[in-house]
C-alpha cells in the first residue's frame, strides 16, 4: 500500500483539492480514500478501468460526498484533473524493476564472494571505491578490478540466465537498478 500511496498521492490530492478547494479538507478526504481503497481492493476490476482510473474515481466520489455534506450548494467540475502531474513511475515499470532486481540478486549470489561483496558495498551500501578499499584493507586498484570483473561476470550470468523469449528492458544488464541503486 505504501508503494501505491507514493505513486498516486500527488494526483489524488490534486483531484480532492480541485473539488473541495480546501487543502486541509482534501488531505482528510485523501486519508478516507486510501482507507476505502485498502478495504475495497478486492472490488477492483482491471477489465473495467486502469488502477489509476479506479483510484481517481474513489477520490472524486469521496470528495463530492464530503462537499455535499459540508456545502451542498458548491459544486465544481474536475476540469484539468487529468493535467495534474504525477511524478510516480508507472506500475508496469515498478514490476519490471522488481523482476529485474530479483534476477540480479540471484545472479549476484553466484559471483565470487570478493566480487559480490564489493558490488554490494559500491551499489547497495553506496560506498566510494576509497571507502571500500579502507573497509576491506585492500589496495584501491584491487577494489576497482573486482568491481569491473564482477560487473562483467554479472552481465554474462544475467544474459545466460535469460530465457530464449525474454527480452530484458534496456537497463536490465548494463546500468540496471538494484534496490534503487544503479549499477
Amino acid at each position: 500500500m505504501n508503494e501505491v500511496y507514493k505513486m498516486t498521492r500527488v494526483k489524488l490530492l490534486g483531484t480532492c483539492n480541485g473539488i473541495l478547494k480546501s487543502q486541509s479538507e482534501a488531505e482528510e478526504v485523501l486519508q478516507e480514500v486510501y482507507l476505502t481503497i485498502w478495504i475495497n481492493a478486492d472490488h477492483f476490476d482491471a477489465v473495467r478501468a486502469s488502477p489509476i482510473t479506479w483510484l481517481m474515481a474513489v477520490a472524486r466520489n469521496k470528495s463530492i460526498d464530503r462537499m455535499r455534506g459540508v456545502r451542498p450548494a458548491r459544486f465544481t467540475t474536475m476540469d484539468g484533473a487529468d493535467q495534474t502531474p504525477d511524478p510516480a513511475p508507472l506500475a508496469i515499470n515498478v514490476v519490471e524493476n522488481a523482476d529485474t532486481g530479483a534476477r540480479l540478486r540471484r545472479e549476484i549470489s553466484r559471483l565470487h564472494e570478493s566480487q559480490s561483496r564489493v558490488l554490494e558495498m559500491a551499489f547497495i551500501d553506496d560506498m566510494t571505491h576509497d571507502e571500500i578499499a579502507a573497509a576491506l584493507r585492500v589496495p584501491l586498484g584491487t577494489v576497482k578490478s573486482r568491481i569491473r570483473a564482477g560487473l562483467a561476470r554479472l552481465r554474462t550470468l544475467v544474459s545466460d540466465a535469460a530465457p530464449d523469449d525474454y527480452s530484458p528492458p534496456p537497463r536490465a544488464v548494463a546500468g540496471a537498478t538494484i534496490l534503487g541503486k544503479q549499477i
